[in-house]
């Protein structure tokens, strides 16, 4: 499991140091960080600056981890995970990102993003850092450097640059597959994080989980990490019409023979489940994103779903997720909420009870 903490110490950022870039000049460079809601982000104000030979204008954001940020639990793991996102001004369009992690003169993870994705996660391994006994190798206080680099358009005016939620994540996962399989992945932005597939595989694993569904198959990165997790065959309903990508992923990382796909949209699919009496221990809904598409897809979930059961979805920010979750909570007395990371945004309701409520019962939400 992972806990998470912001990256400040004694009031003070551990990292963050620098800006500098070309056909940009950087305000603010001095004091990076503010406040906003209570939380320290980096806020820094970019003049664009159009140059003679120049394709695209840039900004580099240096900064560093110290040995004093990061916990004996990281090191007793040899892993950590790194969790941010970029947004910027009105009227300016980020084109690219770059991520890159070193010690030293070693890059050990560098990564390219469209900015289209606002939140990145990722895994960093520490094992060639640390020696038998959990202590750093390297005698200097930095440990890990980073850099942010990001393109603009030639375009020129002023806006902000903004990076938030730049938390490390103390991480320990007991397989290592679920990292190497989602980075031979064709992923794009609205692919599940990395770290919410490992909480998935954690969860499975931990509850022994062994029958599973999943509305919404997608580009494949929950089914990866439910097929992962149980080796056993695993049923995902989707129609294929929105993306394609899931079976052809899947057939990448050598799972896809263990995956019962129904080529259909749900709510033609479930009603045949219901009819055959299937019963599961764990579906995911990830399908139609609108609150009649939750609805639908929890109701007949919900009769699928045996005592003890779990019902998950993917991202309690989308619009139609809050009115979801105040209508179970009235009105489904038969599934209670269970808590979940606090760097997810996933949601996971238990089956404790059968639905006993009256022919009309219903509470307002």
């Amino acid at each position: 499991m992972m806990d998470s903490y912001n990256i400040l110490k004694n009031g003070k950022w551990l990292s963050f140091c620098d800006t500098f870039g070309s056909g940009v000049s950087v305000a603010d460079a001095g004091s990076l960080i503010t406040t906003r809601a209570d939380k320290p982000i980096i806020d820094i104000a970019i003049h664009q600056v159009a140059q003679h030979g120049q394709d695209w204008p840039w900004v580099s954001i240096n900064s560093a981890i110290y040995k004093s940020g990061i916990s004996a639990k990281v090191l007793s793991s040899h892993q950590l995970a790194l969790r941010y996102s970029v947004s910027h001004g009105a009227g300016l369009i980020l084109k690219m990102e770059t991520l890159c992690i070193a010690t030293g003169d070693k890059r050990i993870y560098s990564c390219t993003q469209p900015v289209t994705r606002d939140l990145v996660s990722l895994i960093i391994s520490v094992k060639d850092f640390v020696d038998d006994k959990g202590n750093f190798i390297s005698e200097q206080e930095e440990v890990l450097g980073f850099s942010f680099y990001v393109a603009f358009p030639q375009e020129g005016g002023e806006s902000r640059l903004t990076i938030e939620e730049f938390t490390l994540l103390e991480f320990s996962s007991p397989d290592n597959r679920i990292a190497e399989f989602y980075r031979k992945m064709d992923l794009g932005h609205m692919a599940m994080e990395l770290l919410n597939c490992h909480y998935i595989f954690e969860f499975l694993t931990k509850h022994k989980i062994t029958r599973t569904l999943e509305i919404g198959l997608g580009e494949g990165a929950s089914a990866m990490a439910i097929l992962t997790a149980t080796g056993q065959m695993h049923t995902a309903i989707d129609s294929l019409t929105f993306c394609t990508k899931g079976p052809v992923n899947l057939k990448a990382i050598g799972c896809f023979d263990r995956l019962r796909l129904l080529k259909s949209l749900s709510h033609i699919a479930l009603p045949k489940l219901c009819d055959l009496e299937e019963k599961f221990q764990f579906t995911f809904v990830a399908g139609g994103c609108r609150f009649e598409d939750f609805f639908i897809d929890f109701t007949y979930a919900s009769h699928l779903t045996e005592m003890g059961g779990y019902i998950m979805m993917p991202d309690k920010e989308l619009p139609a997720m809050p009115a979801m979750i105040k209508y179970i909570a009235a009105n489904r007395p038969d599934y209670v909420a269970v808590d979940t990371p606090e760097y997810s945004k996933i949601c996971l309701w238990k089956k404790v009870a059968e639905d006993n409520r009256d022919w009309n019962d219903h509470v307002e939400f």
